[in-house]
């Protein structure tokens, strides 16, 4: 154990049995850990699609969130990060999100990224004008109103 850690630990703990090492370390390595885990719980939460972005790049980001909480020893069970995700979509994405709801498939991360995927090429269809269609143009009848005058 000691011939893994950088030398001055190794000098540190020379004459100490393993388990009060472990001990030691963990009263050492915690509170820096604990520390990690809130800022990562910080940037997670406040983490939302930006405008015209990818799909990718945030369901990415979200996901390296998911996977440092993992290795902190905190865990999120699949359909918590599922919704934490949807919750951080534009408004753009609300038809997909409702239908994913309905539909009630349990999906994992990037599975997830797969439907998102396909809903971001209809979205950037829909929001596309089409050229094939007659521009509307809208005629108001623009009446003069005539002044009265009242004879007493």
């Amino acid at each position: 154990m000691a011939s893994s850690m950088i030398p001055e630990l190794q000098k540190t703990f020379e004459k100490t049995w393993a388990y009060e090492m472990n001990q030691q370390l963990k009263e050492m390595f915690q509170a820096k850990a604990s520390k990690e885990r809130l800022d990562v719980v910080k940037s997670l939460m406040a983490c939302k699609q930006k405008p015209r972005a990818f799909i990718c790049a945030f369901v990415l980001e979200m996901k390296g969130y998911f996977d440092r909480m993992e290795s902190l020893n905190m865990i999120f069970d699949a359909e918590l990060s599922i919704n934490i995700i949807l919750s951080g979509l534009q408004a753009n994405y609300n038809q997909f999100v409702l239908s994913y709801q309905i539909n009630g498939k349990k999906t994992l991360i990037m599975e997830l990224y797969s439907l998102l995927q396909t809903a971001e090429q209809g979205i950037k269809k829909s929001d596309v004008p089409s050229t094939s269609a007659a521009p509307v143009l809208a005629v108001g009848h623009n009446a003069k109103k005539r002044k009265t005058s009242h004879s007493n």
